[in-house]
């Protein structure tokens, strides 16, 4: 007795090796073939019961097994049921009982209509159910994403949701061909762009064609890059780019058709909204002295685009004093004339000390102009920082100038950690060290005794610390000696407190 609301359906187990594998094949009534499960002899039967579930969506609850007309418990092994069979017997056939579950859809639809949320609860009969799952969207788009089966896939709960929850288009699912005709529907798309271009993503191949369905996307606040979805003949329509450019922080060149990007209105407009790389801008607006002026007034990134300008441009002192009075490494990109005036070397000096390296030799081998230029250097009061350790002046001068005592006292008392890259004489010269370790005290300073020179000089020895590191290491060990000499010829144990720096 199987008991009412069961259905019933019968299937075989096929005996391939009879001790360790079992092949299942799930047949209904009638006797056909539903699935195949190898299933192995040592399974219990809640073993196979989970394995139909997952072969036939059968829910482990929802069925019952039986042999013979007896119920097959679930803990009860599968060898147990072999023993049974009668010799020479190869096909057993066992009964499955499906039960029908009835769902009440009055009572779950009256619940959801109280709070939508009831319907990420309710049996998948509802969530799959249009009607239901339409009474939900209704309070709020985003019940959509609790909905199942063929209600992700109905036109007109997608396009509900889509109307309240545009994101909502993200969660269609369904068979290839049904969500294909979703993608491809108008009315989808244009509710979804409507609300946010950014959706024109999720638009089939032939709606891309739509020049009033692009307009619509690339209309709505920060969407104008979605041009570049957009098919190759809108690209090449000035006034759909113009749209796009003042909806965006400037589109990519690449996005565009190239019988635009050489149109001066379009790119000075593009380089306004914010984007100023000019490398695919035709040489002719790369040579065009108004559009170099905008991009190199716009910050750091739009001063950097002097090395795309046209060699012309490069040349030009008033555009090159306004890229490295932003940013003083640009300098490098200057052409070699410039690299020569010594006023474009102070306003680049005056953004970025690194900027010293890319004067030209001339001035870096003038010991007057390097004093200068020193002075605007700020006294290190810590002779190892990360930050402090940034750039160099004594490593960029002339051979010459890092010889000359006056020209090395001059930087190391103000960037103690270019000792390193004075003259090998100069290195140890007590006026030059007493100059790293400065006379007035306005370094921090700790005794010789304890600190970790020599740890650090083994760790740079074996290669397993950084270049700053490495150099500190050397710079200390330079040190070290002075002090030892300065304690032998002052004797003053007070002096020795302002000889070696902290970390």
């Amino acid at each position: 007795n199987v008991g009412a609301g069961f259905k019933l359906v019968s299937y075989r187990v096929l005996d391939r090796e009879p001790i360790m594998a079992l092949k299942v094949e799930v047949v209904n009534v009638s006797g056909d073939i539903v699935c195949s499960i190898d299933a192995m002899t040592k399974w219990t039967v809640g073993d196979l019961k989970r394995n139909i579930e997952a072969c036939t969506g059968i829910g482990y609850h929802d069925h019952k097994l039986l042999c013979a007309g007896c119920i097959l418990q679930d803990k009860e092994g599968l060898e147990v049921y072999l023993d049974r069979k009668e010799a020479g017997e190869t096909i057993f056939e066992v009964t499955l009982v499906k039960k029908t579950k009835l769902v009440d859809f009055e009572h779950w639809q009256a619940e959801i209509a109280k709070d939508w949320k009831q319907l990420k609860r309710a049996p998948n009969d509802v969530r799959s159910d249009t009607t239901s799952v339409l009474l939900a969207i209704r309070q709020d788009g985003q019940a959509f994403k609790y909905a199942m089966g063929e209600a992700r896939c109905d036109r007109e709960c997608v396009l509900e949701a889509v109307r309240r929850t545009p994101s909502m288009i993200s969660r269609i699912d369904g068979p290839g061909e049904a969500l294909d005709l979703l993608y491809q529907d108008r009315e989808i798309i244009q509710t979804a762009v409507g609300q946010d271009g950014k959706l024109l993503k999720f638009a089939a191949k032939s709606l891309l064609a739509d020049r009033d369905l692009i307009e619509l996307a690339v209309s709505q606040p920060d969407c104008g890059e979605v041009l570049r979805l957009a098919a190759d003949k809108l690209k090449n329509d000035r006034d759909l780019v113009m749209t796009a450019i003042q909806n965006s922080s400037g589109i990519n060149w690449k996005d565009i058709g190239a019988s635009l990007c050489s149109d001066r209105e379009l790119v000075l407009a593009n380089i306004r909204r914010g984007h100023f790389w000019l490398y695919s801008l035709p040489e002719s607006l790369r040579a065009d002295a108004e559009v170099a002026a905008i991009v190199l007034q716009s910050g750091t990134a739009g001063a950097r685009e002097l090395q795309n300008l046209d060699a012309s441009l490069r040349d030009n002192r008033e555009l090159v004093l306004t890229a490295v009075t932003i940013d003083g490494t640009t300098l490098a990109h200057a052409s070699h004339g410039l690299r020569q005036d010594k006023d474009i070397v102070r306003a680049a000096m005056r953004s970025s000390y690194d900027a010293f390296q890319y004067a030209d030799m001339t001035l870096r081998s003038d010991k007057e102009f390097v004093l200068e230029i020193v002075q605007q250097v700020p006294i290190s009061t810590k002779l190892f920082t990360s930050s402090s350790m940034g750039y160099s002046i004594l490593k960029h001068v002339s051979m010459t100038l890092q010889a000359d005592r006056q020209v090395v006292v001059a930087i190391v008392s103000r960037c103690p950690w270019d000792l390193l890259y004075a003259d090998k004489d100069l290195r140890n010269d007590l006026d030059v060290v007493l100059a790293v370790l400065s006379e007035e005290g306005d370094r921090d300073v700790q005794p010789v005794a304890g600190h970790p020179t020599d740890a650090l000089r083994q760790k740079a020895a074996k290669g397993r610390t950084s270049k700053k590191k490495q150099m500190k290491a050397e710079l200390l060990e330079i040190v070290r000696g002075k002090i030892k000499e300065c304690e032998r010829m002052w004797n003053h144990r007070q002096d020795a407190r302002y000889l070696l720096m902290k970390e």
